[in-house]
């Protein structure tokens, strides 16, 4: 399964519930919704518009954090400003992060930590589809820890 290639994006029309941020780790989703819009998106789009590389996804959400978090913050650049202002953050709308790629890869687990260490609140949305096979209490530790 792939990673999703733009990790974390403004979200659109969801400013009036307070989640300004999204955050897709994979680009798929294997939970298979009869009613899945990004299904349908990524179809009408050709493609799932992810990337294969195993760390590409977490490097350049790093990126992102260290850049709005750091010396570089630019208060003029709305992600920055959601990310610097640790605006709630949801893992993800265009796929489950918790999907049966999560068992083998962790990269939902490898986000989580990331964000908890900047301090940035978390909601997860999941069907959970791969709950039953993971290591619930270090995904949860983490949760806890923001």
């Amino acid at each position: 399964m792939e990673l999703a290639a733009t990790p974390v994006q403004l979200s659109q029309g969801m400013w009036a519930s307070g989640i300004f941020l999204n955050c897709n780790v994979y680009a798929d989703c294997d939970v298979g919704c009869t009613y899945c819009f990004a299904r349908l998106n990524r179809k009408a789009k050709g493609g799932s518009g992810g990337t294969h590389g195993e760390i590409g996804g977490i490097q350049t959400l790093s990126r992102i954090l260290n850049r709005a978090m750091g010396s570089e913050y630019d208060a003029t650049n709305p992600l920055q400003w959601c990310i610097h202002h640790r605006r709630p953050v949801m893992l993800s709308n265009n796929s489950d992060p918790l999907c049966h790629a999560e068992v083998e890869h962790g990269h939902t687990l490898e986000y989580l930590k990331l964000f908890a260490a900047h301090g940035i609140p978390m909601l997860l949305l999941t069907k959970a589809a791969a709950w039953a096979h993971l290591d619930q209490d270090r995904y949860l530790d983490v949760l806890k820890s923001t």
